[in-house]
């Protein structure tokens, strides 16, 4: 019997304490916010963010029409802009469109032969390689466009087995380098 009593006495102690300890904490004051067994408090709205990019404008070069687009990217230039590269392939040529970016990371192991080229107005670099075989030929075309903020002003095109003339051809659909 004296055990029962123990028991009950026991079991009687702990819902008291568990009752208290669940109402410890809690207050009519702020002091208690975020206190065990409080009502959870909802965060303070925050107004709607600003857009933190902004993009290169395309460069508005027209590929060839029997090019197909199979990559695009949005490199990340830094202090919140975006630059542009659009890949194009057609068989064994390729074009890329490069704004803002510097593709020609890729290729310094390549010796080019460089010479400047009139561009609608401007002067525009015509750098040639050999590329990945005895009959490919890389073509690079770069210049600065007229009007734009850098780094979205470098330009760059990029031809695989793509003739010299035809890439200077394509680079003056859309470009206008400073002089």
């Amino acid at each position: 019997m004296k055990l029962r009593r123990v028991a009950a006495v026991l079991a009687s102690c702990s819902i008291v304490v568990g009752l208290a300890g669940c109402h410890l904490g809690v207050g009519d004051d702020d002091s208690s916010a975020g206190a065990v067994g409080s009502p959870p408090t909802s965060p303070p709205e925050r107004p709607e963010r600003p857009a933190r990019y902004t993009t290169c404008p395309s460069g508005n070069i027209v590929p060839p029409a029997v090019m197909v687009l199979v990559d695009r990217e949005l490199p990340n230039l830094g202090a919140g802009v975006l630059g542009r590269v659009e890949t194009y392939d057609e068989g064994s040529s390729r074009l890329q469109i490069a704004v803002g970016v510097d593709v020609l990371a890729q290729f310094e192991d390549l010796d080019f032969t460089t010479e400047q080229v009139a561009l609608n107005g401007g002067l525009a670099t015509v750098s040639t390689a050999g590329a990945f075989g005895l009959t490919d030929q890389l073509v690079v075309v770069t210049w600065t466009e007229r009007g734009q903020p850098s780094p979205c002003a470098s330009r760059t095109l990029v031809g695989s087995n793509i003739d010299v003339q035809e890439l200077i051809e394509i680079a003056s659909s859309g470009a206008h380098p400073d002089a």
